[in-house]
């Protein structure tokens, strides 16, 4: 991992290395110079510790180099002390040796810090001068001066030197500096040339955010990258990381949590060089052993949109100004990424949201069945909007009650129920005709709730939305969508809803239109039974059910032997009171699971499904007898009637509808020539 410097010191470069072996090539040529001065004076053993002493300079000089302060300042010390050694043994005040302190002065002040090079110059001369003791000569010559002038020499070399390498490692390390910051710049133009790129080649918002991540991963040598973006309910939600769990995404950023909390807050760029100590850390990234974070906010001109931060271990860095300006940079790369998306997804979800509804409006005026009808409501709201439970209600015929007719609860749908609306908020949305959006955020605010779906007490939904379905001003029932996720509806989805009740209102309205339009031409005006239509559509149905699932089947065939009489005797209006009079002894007598029909003028139909002929012999037995002995007044008079009644059976009288018709109209005849008022049986 990078550290917060790229520059190195020159002393632990390979420039020091090369440096230290042109100092042992220059050490060996001077000793071989100090022998030639000396015309052979110097003996070997005295010549040898300055041949060896520039090697062990080197050495030494290596390995400080790269170790503790406290082994360069003994290297220093053995370093003087080889030297000093070797000009005791060459001479003393003498010896041209003192010559290699100027080797150690040169080489010396590359490899330390400043204190240190002063020491080491004082030290030299030091160690010179009590090197070249005694100061006077065996001829009686004093060497005091000699020695003093060549300590100074070595006091002003080495004083020298130490500022003229501080200016040299000075500029090595602006140089450093320099080509670090070229070659980040370098990685960081790669790096947004590639962003672009990627940009223009129409990638989605989390690919884009992601192509962002790695390359500001890559210029910056970070470990993890996130990306927090603002949702439609103005929380700060992870989209996107890097090098991190990917549970993550989706996560609600908290107020001043971690360095992308308090970047959302501050609106600035935000470092921290000490995030396990960081009072309010992201749990998630303390874990992963972050030491230095750095966020930058995104802006959609003032408006905060989001934030993009990355994260390091490393132990011995801070994210320095070069790499706060790249992360800036990169923010203002991913903020207009993010204002483009966003206008692409709303664009986007404005034409879903317009085929949705013209496909909704379709499929709801293309059902006419009422029931079929609540359910195509049911599909085309799941298409856009989440749900989890979901009914249509609709005004009952009894006061202060509702129809809950199509209920849906996590994909599992419950009969119809009859409610009382009471003060409910059903009741109040189809009183009042106004939607209704609320978020159950306690138990205690659910109360109203709880029953409101026909949904269990011990689990009420959290997010709720009731909308009216309206014809111009009159309700005609309420549409409800639910969540057991909190906040999971909108204004937007409110509306959407909204819409998609008044198409359902629409629809539903046809549907009461042609189920009333279907009724009256299938139902007899006079006697509010069905008509040869119905009669002869249900016939067939029944036949095809019997002879589907082998069961019996019977048809009895009613004919009025009064009919006549009453119509000359009393009047035409007379007769219809007959007719109705009829219909109910004949409603009277069959059962809820039987088809009563007036067949034409005076003859009725009766299907009995799953009844035999023995069965259906006995109940029009039973019905003759009953009109036998029914009575109804006309002007005071009571009027008395009989019926002639046929009665077949499937398959023993036939096979088919026009066989059951012949069967069954031959038996009715057949009690007609036999004298009326009884009951005969096709054979």
């Amino acid at each position: 991992m990078a550290s917060c410097s790229s520059v190195r010191r020159f002393g632990s470069s390979p420039r020091l290395l090369l440096f230290q072996a042109g100092l042992l090539a220059a050490a060996a040529c001077g000793s071989g110079a100090l022998w030639a001065i000396s015309d052979g004076r110097v003996s070997a053993v005295e010549l040898i510790p300055a041949i060896l002493l520039p090697g062990a300079v080197a050495a030494t000089l290596a390995y400080k180099s790269s170790c503790s302060r406290l082994a360069g300042i003994l290297a220093d010390l053995m370093t003087t002390a080889l030297i000093s050694v070797a000009v005791r043994v060459t001479g003393g005040a003498a010896s041209e040796a003192y010559v290699l302190y100027f080797v150690s002065l040169v080489a010396q002040p590359i490899s330390a810090d400043g204190a240190r090079r002063c020491w080491a110059t004082l030290m030299a001369a030091g160690a010179y001068t009590i090197a070249s003791a005694p100061w006077h000569a065996p001829d009686g010559g004093s060497t005091v001066w000699l020695t003093a002038f060549r300590a100074g020499v070595l006091l002003v070399a080495g004083l020298v030197t130490c500022a003229l390498s501080r200016r040299l490692l000075e500029s090595d390390a602006a140089a450093s500096a320099a080509r670090a910051k070229l070659r980040m710049r370098e990685r960081w133009d790669e790096a947004m040339l590639r962003i672009s790129r990627g940009v223009d080649a129409g990638l989605g918002l989390s690919e884009t955010l992601e192509l962002i991540l790695d390359n500001g991963l890559q210029v910056l040598e970070a470990d993890i990258g996130m990306v927090a973006l603002r949702d439609r309910r103005g929380k700060f939600v992870i989209r996107a990381v890097r090098n991190a769990s990917p549970a993550m995404v989706g996560r609600v950023v908290g107020e001043r949590e971690g360095a992308m909390g308090l970047c959302l807050e501050l609106g600035q760029t935000v470092r921290i060089s000490d995030y396990q100590d960081y009072q309010h850390p992201m749990p998630e990234m303390k874990d992963e052993q972050l030491t230095n974070v750095i966020a930058a906010p995104l802006f959609a001109g003032t408006e905060l949109v989001g934030t993009i931060g990355f994260g390091d271990r490393g132990k011995h860095r801070s994210f320095h100004q070069e790499e706060v300006e790249f992360i800036e940079s990169l923010a203002k790369q991913l903020s207009v990424v993010v204002v483009n998306a966003n206008l692409l997804e709303e664009a986007r979800r404005n034409a879903d949201y317009l085929s949705s509804l013209n496909q909704i409006s379709m499929s709801l005026t293309s059902v006419l069945e009422p029931y079929e009808l609540f359910e195509q409501i049911y599909r085309s709201v799941c298409q856009v909007l989440p749900l989890d439970a979901f009914f249509v209600a609709v005004p009952s015929d009894v006061e202060g009650e509702a129809e809950i007719c199509f209920l849906m609860d996590r994909g599992v749908r419950s009969p119809s129920v009859h409610v009382k609306l009471g003060d409910t908020p059903t009741a109040k949305v189809m009183r009042s005709g106004r939607p209704l959006l609320a978020n159950v955020e306690k138990p205690e605010d659910s109360e109203g709730f709880g029953t409101l779906a026909g949904a269990d007490d011990s689990e009420t939904t959290r997010s709720i939305m009731i909308v009216p379905m309206r014809v111009g001003n009159r309700v005609v029932g309420a549409i409800s969508a639910q969540s057991y996720t909190l906040y999971a509806y909108d204004e937007e989805e409110l509306e959407l809803l909204m819409t998609v009740a008044s198409s359902a209102a629409i629809a539903l309205e046809n549907a009461r239109l042609y189920e009333s339009v279907r009724e009256q031409s299938i139902t007899d005006a006079l006697t509010g039974l069905g008509n040869y239509r119905y009669f002869m559509d249900v016939l067939t149905r029944e036949i095809e059910r019997a002879r589907r699932y082998s069961t019996p089947l019977s048809l009895i065939m009613v004919d009025s032997d009064s009919m006549k009489t009453i119509n000359d005797t009393y009047g035409h209006a007379a007769g219809d009171k007959h007719m109705q009079c009829l219909t109910q002894v004949m409603t009277s007598v069959t059962r809820r699971t039987d088809y009563v029909a007036r067949y034409a003028g005076d003859e009725f139909m009766i299907i009995l499904p799953n009844t035999s002929g023995e069965a259906a012999m006995v109940l029009a037995e039973r019905l003759r007898t009953a009109v036998e002995e029914s009575r109804f007044c006309i002007d005071g008079h009571e009027v008395a009637a009989t019926v002639s009644i046929g009665v077949a059976s499937f398959p023993e009288s036939g096979t088919d509808v026009d066989s059951m018709l012949k069967a069954v109209d031959q038996a009715m005849y057949r009690s007609k020539r036999a004298g009326k008022n009884r009951v005969s049986k096709a054979w």
